[in-house]
């Protein structure tokens, strides 16, 4: 075990090509780590801004606006004369839309006509939330306006001040309950920041899951390059030298990758659990193991080519960079890459868990044997030749 550790410290100032480079690597991923921790932990606008343009001037269109505003804190309103005030708002980022208020608001809601008009402002990821606030809000009170002549088609008479208040309690209830009479569609299983801009947000561990996956299988390559092999060759004519070789070259790759773990999760500042700890040893468990099938595989260094890619696919179906846990398909997807197995890892799942404790395994006995294939051609060929 020495032997491997000693060899490994060899083997990972040749993957990095030396200090300087390895020092390099550090420093990139404390700022990419830095720069995720920041923006993913921005609160930004709590609220969504609307510009909206009130052509009724009515005391519903007044009602109305005072209600989104107040309704679960949901939106900030800015009142505007004309279209294009609104649109100098949307233009300088202040206002992520336009709400128009028809001129017969009133007569327009109660009757179940469409009264308002939303446009969103061009590139806003809010367009969708913003039409569930507008049209629930616009339910809730076209069912107050309605609410008096409904009592009164019941009763035979219309409601008195005790009727009403009770009335309009019971609206404020629903409200509170987020019971809207209104289908609402969600995407995502929350809102990042309580922002209706969070729908999908990335997950400081799904980018750090990616950091680690692309730092390791960069290095992976170097043990697919022709240095790595005569290497392996000589190693392979001591006494198991290649089982030696295949140990120094996992935990070269470990050392690395654990490395640049552990600055992840210093500079994320949160307290640190022995579980997250054993998910992250065991997630760069696998990927270093399949950084080394894919370098056992190569027939030279060529394959650094396709690695950013395999690493930026497999983040991105296994949910490094957006919550797909409500989308069923790709939430199914994403188990089938470590990644995903990471992250469901990180939230619970022990299955998930030993399944990457058992895909490490696998990559390692096929790295064994694809070695060992290669070095007993290599053989053949000398013998022959």
């Amino acid at each position: 075990m020495m032997k491997a550790l000693a060899i490994s410290v060899k083997k990972l100032r040749a993957m990095c090509g030396g200090c300087v480079m390895a020092a390099a690597v550090f420093v990139c991923a404390a700022l990419m780590f830095f720069a995720a921790r920041d923006a993913i932990g921005t609160k930004g606008n709590q609220k969504l801004v609307i510009a909206v343009i009130d052509n009724a001037a009515s005391a519903e269109s007044k009602a109305y606006i005072d209600m989104l505003e107040g309704m679960n804190s949901g939106a900030e309103v800015i009142l505007c004369a004309d279209k294009t005030a609104a649109e100098k708002l949307e233009k300088s980022g202040v206002a992520e839309g336009t709400l128009m208020i028809d001129n017969d608001f009133a007569e327009k809601l109660t009757s179940g006509e469409s009264a308002l008009n939303y446009t969103p402002a061009k590139g806003v990821s809010s367009s969708e939330a913003a039409r569930e606030l507008i049209a629930g809000t616009a339910v809730v009170l076209k069912a107050r306006l309605n609410a008096p002549d409904y009592f009164s088609s019941l009763n035979g008479a219309a409601s008195n001040a005790d009727e009403r208040a009770r009335i309009d309690e019971a609206f404020i209830k629903h409200i509170s309950d987020e019971d809207l009479p209104l289908e609402v569609s969600r995407i995502g299983s929350g809102v990042a920041a309580s922002t209706v801009l969070g729908a999908f947000a990335p997950r400081y561990a799904g980018f750090c899951a990616f950091v680690m996956m692309l730092i390791v299988l960069m290095l992976g390559v170097f043990t697919g390059s022709d240095d790595a092999r005569a290497v392996r060759m000589r190693m392979g004519s001591v006494e198991a030298g290649r089982a030696v070789d295949l140990a120094a070259d996992l935990i070269a790759l470990m050392l690395l990758g654990g490395a640049v773990f552990a600055l992840s999760l210093i500079i994320k500042c949160e307290r640190i659990t022995v579980y997250s700890v054993i998910c992250g040893f065991t997630y760069l468990l696998a990927a270093s193991s399949l950084a080394l099938l894919i370098g056992s595989c190569s027939s030279s260094a060529r394959t650094e080519i396709a690695v950013p890619l395999t690493a930026f696919i497999t983040s991105l179906a296994g949910g490094c960079f957006a919550d797909l846990s409500s989308i069923e398909t790709m939430k199914r997807l994403a188990l089938f890459t470590p990644q995903g197995q990471y992250l469901d890892a990180l939230n619970g799942s022990a299955a998930s868990l030993a399944i990457l404790a058992v895909f490490a395994l696998l990559m390692l006995a096929l790295s064994a044997l694809i070695r060992f294939e290669t070095v007993l051609r290599a053989r053949i060929r000398k013998r022959r030749g």
